[in-house]
């Protein structure tokens, strides 16, 4: 089964495609990245063509989309679940949505100790979920302070991933034995993931079930007309 997995969840935007009924460390068949910028989700459905394009396939070659659904950039979560929406059902495609904490999980190895997964949500507060060491999610994604966040992962020596980790570790105390894991958030995690819950018996939803996971509000507010004022006066008068 062909995969194709999409992610701009933050400052780039990849595609991988993943041949799902291969072994998991021959199952990428071909992986396009973007360098950091800013409007990289806009050239997202350029990259899913070249990718095709160098491996002789299309879009009829595809059996299952895979997302990366949030949280992180509001505008990059919003075109590649845009994109995934639009390819579902043009093409009638199944998707599953996998979230960032949990695609950062799948880039790093199982280990003895619990992982912490944490993106910076800016303003003092981190994206966070909580895994075992068989990176099963022992918690929901959720938005936390760095405080609340280490209040509620188990106490002993403790692994963390993704942009937020630094901020975590700046809250724990400077005996506590903690692991930082090197990762970012990319389409081949997500398809790896994906895979993951695939082979657990997980299936996709259609197309227009997709939705983004955000967390909270966006830091940007509408501006409210200049003109409203002066219209409704006119309209009393």
């Amino acid at each position: 089964m062909l995969l194709l997995a999409l992610d701009s969840a933050d400052a780039t935007c990849s595609a991988a495609l993943w041949d799902s009924a291969r072994p998991a460390a021959g199952a990428l068949l071909g992986h396009r990245r973007l360098a950091p910028g800013r409007g990289q989700a806009d050239h997202l459905i350029a990259l899913i063509d070249d990718l095709l394009h160098a491996l002789e396939l299309d879009y009829a070659a595809i059996d299952l989309l895979a997302v990366n659904c949030g949280p992180g950039s509001f505008t990059g979560v919003r075109s590649a679940v845009a994109a995934a929406r639009g390819l579902a059902l043009a093409a009638g495609l199944p998707v599953l949505a996998v979230g960032s904490l949990e695609t950062l999980a799948a880039a790093v190895p199982a280990g003895p100790e619990p992982l912490l997964a944490a993106l910076d949500a800016r303003r003092g507060k981190v994206y966070v979920q909580t895994f075992d060491g068989q990176k099963r999610p022992r918690t929901a994604p959720a938005v936390r302070t760095p405080e609340q966040a280490i209040a509620e992962v188990p106490i002993g020596p403790l692994r963390l991933v993704g942009s937020g980790a630094g901020l975590i570790r700046a809250a724990l105390p400077g005996d506590r034995s903690v692991s930082i894991e090197s990762a970012e958030l990319d389409a081949r995690w997500v398809a790896k993931r994906a895979a993951e819950r695939l082979s657990s018996g997980e299936t996709p939803q259609d197309g227009y079930a997709l939705h983004p996971l955000y967390l909270r509000p966006p830091d940007a507010r509408p501006q409210m007309p200049l003109v409203a004022p002066a219209r409704a006066q006119a309209v009393e008068a």
